[in-house]
């Protein structure tokens, strides 16, 4: 009986201190809300019951994501208490943005892994096909590259009922390529090949990490050399790492999957720099902005506000090229072998065409995300002496793969 007092006791005295402390956050939380939200609260009158309640979800759940003080310590300190408890997994508001942890400590989104997987490979591979004949009828050589998954075969394991299919996805994709003899080269079969697999991914992010996009740039040279004699870098200047200062950010960095659930859920990341030591110049541009940029490398192809600022939270991988846009340019002033490479890519590239950009005279690069023309238009326009794909598992969708010009919504 006492034991049973003491409990009801301490539930009504942690009761009696949550309760101001919640009031205090949802006034301001009600003093911060837009005018429009109440607007919005007005809307939920829909007799079906299951749409109200969705609406209501999402009319509380943007007020407290975005009107919540302290939203970051509200986060960080649920992470905090999620990993003493020995949890690896967190949902989130947002179904395809949940975290688990695998068994290394290396956070993931789980997206919709927990669904059958009903990805079509053929679907894409089509219009590559169709992208490629028309390359191959102007003598353009095209290479698929497939970036590595975090997800490592043989190294990474997920708590039970987390199944990540973004592996077996890129295998049937780069099986239709193998049967319609489109080149490709599969960075995380390289990849398997080597040790030290705790340094390839950042802890907290999705993207791989600068040591590895710089290797991952040195693949991609050595294919693009042997397999359609290119000469690219003879003297091997830019592909040895002994020619760049290295620039270690120690425990400066929280990515995007860190941000989910606070830096102590798992450990920080280092958020490292390979600076060249022989001399750059380069013009980086966006399409249709008056914005052209001349510098060096740190000048023109790094955005130094991501690297300087000291809040962990800061996304340092957007510090290459400044993240994603729909046409960029990068033209190299040091270079004269007049090779020009058009990029189709997603944001896994970005690090690694800072690299690639020594080694030829110009890129023009294109993220489908964004850019709504043809990219058949583009192609001939520009008349590059190769196109290069380089996209990670989560760019294998229908958008990716749409090179002719969008309809605009």
């Amino acid at each position: 009986m006492k034991k049973n007092c003491y409990a009801k006791i301490a539930t009504l005295c942690i009761l009696l201190m949550i309760f101001p402390f919640s009031y205090y956050v949802l006034g301001q939380c009600l003093e911060r809300t837009p005018k429009e939200l109440p607007d919005r609260l007005a809307e939920i009158t829909t007799p079906d019951i299951f749409q109200q309640a969705e609406k209501g979800i999402q009319f509380y759940t943007d007020i407290f994501n975005s009107e919540t003080p302290w939203e970051m310590q509200f986060i960080e300190i649920n992470g905090l208490f999620q990993r003493i408890a020995g949890k690896h997994y967190i949902e989130d508001v947002v179904p395809d943005r949940s975290i688990v942890k695998d068994n290394h400590g290396f956070l993931h989104f789980t997206g919709y892994w927990y669904m059958p997987n009903t990805f079509q490979a053929e679907k894409l591979a089509d219009p590559l096909e169709d992208f490629y004949l028309y390359l191959n009828k102007r003598n353009i050589p095209l290479l698929y590259v497939a970036a590595p998954e975090k997800n490592m075969q043989g190294y990474t394991k997920f708590p039970a009922l987390i199944k990540n299919y973004g592996n077996d996805n890129v295998d049937a994709f780069l099986e239709q390529l193998g049967q319609k003899d489109i080149p490709y080269l599969d960075l995380r079969a390289e990849l398997a090949k080597l040790k030290d697999k705790d340094h390839f991914f950042y802890y907290t992010d999705h993207h791989w990490t600068t040591p590895t996009a710089f290797w991952g740039f040195q693949q991609v040279v050595n294919t693009l050399n042997h397999d359609f004699n290119f000469r690219l870098d003879p003297q091997n200047k830019f592909r040895n790492s002994k020619n760049y200062t290295i620039q270690n950010n120690e425990n400066g960095f929280v990515g995007t999957q860190g941000r989910r659930v606070g830096q102590y859920f798992t450990q920080t990341d280092n958020f490292i720099l390979l600076l060249p030591q022989f001399a750059t110049d380069y013009t980086f541009e966006q399409a249709w902005q008056d914005n052209a940029v001349r510098g060096t490398y740190a000048e023109s192809l790094l955005q130094s506000e991501y690297i300087e600022n000291e809040d962990k939270y800061t996304n340092r991988y957007a510090a290459f090229l400044g993240g994603d846009y729909p046409l960029t340019t990068i033209t190299n002033h040091k270079q004269n072998n007049g090779i020009k490479l058009l990029v189709i890519k997603d944001s896994f590239a970005d690090p690694l065409l800072t690299f690639l950009a020594a080694c030829v005279e110009e890129i023009q690069i294109v993220d489908l995300r964004y850019y709504t023309q043809s990219l058949y238009t583009l192609t001939q326009r520009y008349r590059p002496d190769a196109v290069l794909f380089l996209y990670s598992s989560a760019s294998l969708t229908e958008d990716m793969f749409s090179f002719t010009a969008k309809k605009a919504e």
